[in-house]
Parts: C-alpha cells; structure tokens; sequence
C-alpha cells in the first residue's frame, strides 16, 4: 500500500525539543524575503512505499540539501508529515532545486495567518509520535553516494564521479565511505 507524506523539512532539530509553538515559528518558519514568519511553507508530496516508507524522505531530503545547504552532519534532521494537521490549502509550486524529481514533488500549504501557522506547529507537537520522521546523516549521504555509484547525472554534476568529488558534499560522501569501509575492516 502507498500512504502519502506531506513532509516538511526542519531546518534546525535542535528547534522542535521546543514546547512553545511561537518559539519554533520563529526558527522554522522564517521568511527570508520579508522577515515575518513563512505563511506558505515549503513542503514535499512524497509517496511512502510500503517496503521502503523512508526511501522518498530520504531522496527529498538529500536532494533539498544538495541544493541549498551544506551536507547533513551525523546527527541527523527532523522533517514533519504535515498531511491532515491543518486544512490549508496544497499547492504545486515547482521547486527551484538542482533536481528534477524535488522539483516536481515540490508545493506549498498555503496558511491564511500566523494562527494558522501556530496551531499547525502546535498539532506536529502534540502528534510527533506519528508524524516525526528522524533521518541520519549516514541515511542522507548513503543515498547520495548510492545515486552517484549508480552515474546518476544529476547527481555527478553536484559532487561529481566516483573518485573525482568536489564540494563539501563530494567531501561528505568519501568520508562516509572511508568510515564505512573502516568500521568494515
């Protein structure tokens, strides 16, 4: 069976041991542009397979990250399944990352007040349980360096081939693989 995730993805974990809703807003929901809190968050539509319900989290993730931010250190992220914790509307928006599959999964819960906003954090709060979804750093950079064994191009015109990494996320994944076939020994 494929369940649906509306996965938002944190920005920072250490923001959801928060118990004020307010508190998280303020970190998790920043709009760059104006500085007020992000009334149409980001989120991902993901189909959560039932042999792998992560596997798409995980590729949303990597991709996000690969193309806004530095390489997930090992402690990991926290990302939400929003779906059904508010009635805001979901629109597609294409996504603006340097993948195609992130871009097209891409959409934003349109919120009508920072009320709204706050009793959606409030609910992700009351339900973590159900709707947390903790990912590793050693998940995100497995998957990478999964996608870049398999020649994906997208992937080799971030970080480059096998054996050629460039950047902080070549570097991430030939650390993550040094460790491994250490720990392998």
């Amino acid at each position: 069976m494929v369940q649906r995730l509306v996965v938002r993805l944190g920005k920072r974990r250490a923001a959801w041991e928060k118990t004020d809703p307010r508190e998280i807003a303020d970190v998790e929901f920043q709009d760059r542009a104006t500085g007020g809190l992000d009334l149409r968050p980001s989120v991902y539509v993901v189909a959560a397979e039932a042999s792998e319900p992560r596997a798409g989290v995980i590729r949303v993730r990597a991709e996000h990250s690969a193309s806004w931010m530095s390489p997930p250190r090992p402690v990991g992220t926290m990302e939400f399944n929003v779906d059904g914790a508010t009635r805001a509307h979901l629109q597609p928006s294409p996504g603006e990352t340097k993948f195609q599959y992130a871009n097209s999964v891409h959409a934003e819960l349109l919120l009508g007040s920072v009320d709204d906003l706050l009793a959606l954090i409030a609910t992700l709060l009351a339900e973590r349980d159900k709707r947390a979804i903790a990912l590793t750093g050693a998940e995100v950079i497995g998957y990478v360096e999964g996608r870049q064994a398999a020649g994906d191009p997208e992937w080799t015109s971030v970080i480059g081939p096998v054996g050629a990494e460039q950047g902080e996320w070549g570097t991430a994944v030939v650390n993550f693989r040094k460790k491994r076939n250490a720990a392998g020994s």
